[in-house]
């Protein structure tokens, strides 16, 4: 009798537990396109002379900001797209969004990768800055050139990166916005991926030429004057002037000294990068790991105005 009523006690606990196992919703949930009407896809579209083995990079993928463009108090989606146009939705609220890229002016068609959302001109209204890699090392430079998109307000926006200085046309991966000098003004630091397939090169993974010779690859440091445009101040910051491989950048203060930092990952070559924001004449240093130790490289001869080490 003992042994039936412990066993139908436990039973009975078992089911309880199961039931509530089964009660508590997930942390996380999928919803649909049709649910959300977000159906942006960033097909690749490949062919004969379009592939894989034409172009390494093809399938590195594209951007995606989410912040509020309207000042509504929610979070809106910008996606930037490679073969397709970017696309930007609108967030109207219980997770429905509404496609208004042709009547806000931000449909592109270059090979947009990276998406930053910035209030780049300090009106209040968040601006976007749209990275753009190739497709390939024999893309045109006016076909690479990033493009900003200047929020005016009412759900349209102008393009200007050519007046601010920023329509960059290196292989740009992304973009990150930091006040590296100090000066109220954001920054901006764009990291750049090489313009050259690193199999096609030497055995060591190396690519011949191009990748000494042609500044297209170079991460770049553009300071903003205060006036509406920006300076490349690459060299006199203490950026490396070399191609690497760029895929990821983050801005912290690595060292706790109030200033920002910037830490670049590199695929394949050169090593990641670690710039510490020395707030004046510096020293440059490169690390392959974040916890490894990082060795001095010989100091730039060129005085300056804060630099990076």
């Amino acid at each position: 009798m003992f042994r039936a009523s412990s066993c139908s006690i436990g039973m009975l606990l078992l089911a309880m537990a199961s039931c509530r196992r089964e009660s508590t919703p997930p942390r996380l949930m999928l919803l649909s396109p049709a649910q959300t009407g977000v159906t942006f896809a960033n097909t690749i579209t490949t062919n004969d002379s379009f592939n894989i083995q034409s172009n390494v990079y093809i399938y590195n993928g594209a951007g995606v900001a989410a912040e509020d463009v309207d000042n509504d108090g929610l979070p809106d989606l910008f996606f930037s797209g490679n073969m397709v146009s970017s696309r930007l939705y609108l967030n109207k609220g219980h997770m429905q969004f509404e496609d208004i890229t042709e009547r806000a002016g931000v449909k592109t068609n270059r090979w947009c990768t990276g998406a930053t959302m910035v209030d780049i001109n300090n009106d209040g209204l968040l601006d976007i800055y749209v990275s753009v890699s190739g497709p390939g090392a024999g893309s045109k430079g006016a076909d690479r050139a990033n493009l900003l998109f200047i929020n005016n307000g009412d759900h349209t926006f102008t393009e200007a990166a050519r007046q601010y200085g920023v329509a960059d046309t290196g292989f740009t991966t992304h973009a990150v916005f930091l006040d590296y000098n100090g000066d109220g003004y954001l920054d901006l630091f764009l990291l750049n991926n090489s313009p050259q397939d690193f199999a096609r090169g030497a055995a060591d993974l190396h690519p011949l030429g191009v990748r000494s010779e042609s500044s297209e690859g170079w991460n770049t440091l553009y300071r903003n004057n205060g006036n509406g445009t920006f300076t490349d101040v690459s060299r006199e910051a203490g950026i490396l002037r070399q191609i690497g491989y760029g895929l990821g950048v983050v801005v912290a203060d690595v060292n706790r000294d109030g200033r920002p930092d910037i830490y670049v990952s590199n695929d394949v070559s050169p090593n990641d990068v670690l710039y510490i924001n020395t707030g004046h004449a510096a020293r440059r240093r490169r690390a392959a790991q974040a916890h490894e130790r990082l060795p001095h490289l010989r100091p730039p001869q060129r005085p300056a105005a804060p630099r990076f080490s």
